[in-house]
């Protein structure tokens, strides 16, 4: 799907497609601006998603800048790696606002979209589909097959881009899951401060050598305390 931001400011689909719930849409829905608008270069600006999703819940969300423009003399924006704009199925409202701070005049520029409305659809659409009646008994089922295998495709896409594949740790120590690069979860904070017997080099990880030479009770012979 592709969104475009008229002269007026409306927000308009220039290229439809279904969009699904919980589907990665990543680079399946693009927002396209004006590169200049009112005589202002619009590539220094940044552009800052605001939506409301089906259950009322207000969202906002940075768009990534495409390196390699979809469209010349536009500014192509898509959502980042970790949107969550198909958590829910239902109508969405979404606007766009671009800022930009012209560092030697110190001017501020703002410019705000009108809002739209996109649907996200259910996976039980594809799951469900009834073929028209008109087609014969043979296409009619073909039709159906097709419609389950692509729900149960996109169903493998879903369950593929939920699984935690590695672990990645921040700043404050706190090591999380994480899908395709992105932490997900609370993560629990863990402890890599403490001396860990490495020819003093405390970067958390035990070196086996000294660990076999480390005695765990060195005060036992000197307190009188006999193994039995």
């Amino acid at each position: 799907m592709v969104i475009l931001m008229k002269s007026d400011k409306s927000l308009v689909i220039s290229k439809n497609s279904k969009i699904y719930q919980k589907e990665s849409v990543m680079d399946k829905l693009i927002f396209l601006f004006p590169k200049e608008y009112n005589g202002i270069d619009m590539s220094n600006f940044t552009y800052n998603l605001t939506y409301i999703d089906p259950q009322g819940g207000m969202h906002t969300e940075l768009l990534v800048i495409d390196e390699e423009p979809y469209k010349e003399d536009f500014v192509s924006c898509q959502l980042p790696v970790d949107t969550e704009i198909t958590k829910y199925s239902g109508v969405i409202t979404l606007s766009v606002s671009a800022t930009w701070l012209d560092s030697e005049t110190l001017t501020q520029y703002v410019l705000k979209t009108d809002s739209l409305q996109i649907e996200i659809s259910k996976l039980s659409v594809l799951y469900e589909f009834i073929p028209d009646t008109s087609l014969d008994i043979i296409d009619q089922k073909m039709l159906e097959l097709n419609g389950k295998i692509e729900a149960l495709e996109r169903l493998g896409e879903v369950i593929d881009s939920e699984i935690p594949d590695d672990l990645s740790i921040d700043d404050n120590n706190v090591l999380r899951l994480s899908v395709d690069g992105t932490a997900v979860g609370d993560g629990v904070e863990i402890l890599t401060s403490v001396q860990d017997n490495d020819k003093n080099t405390n970067d958390g990880i035990l070196d086996i050598e000294d660990v076999e030479s480390y005695d765990p009770n060195p005060y036992d012979d000197a307190v009188g305390i006999i193994d039995l």
